[in-house]
């Protein structure tokens, strides 16, 4: 394959991985707003809060956020194209 390509090849997976990620943070956005504010609070047996769920919610959330913005090499790195 040549060199061409193969850029392009991992610009394009890497452009659609990012795509999937940020739908996944803005759902998991919507999820905490939601918990927070007590709009939803999940059947429990543990008897806990929407914003116990949220505190979750928003953990998983930043964890998502950073491998996106991670610019280790097998982070996505997304600031790199801007450069």
């Amino acid at each position: 394959m040549k060199r061409g390509n193969r850029i392009r090849r991992d610009a394009l997976r890497r452009y659609l991985i990012f795509r999937i990620k940020l739908i996944e943070v803005f759902h998991l956005s919507l999820l905490w707003t939601a918990l927070s504010g007590e709009q939803f609070v999940p059947e429990n047996v543990m008897g806990h809060s929407g914003r116990d769920f949220a505190a979750s919610v928003r953990t998983t959330m930043l964890g998502w956020f950073c491998t996106i913005v991670d610019q280790s090499a097998g982070g996505l790195n997304i600031f790199s194209y801007l450069a």
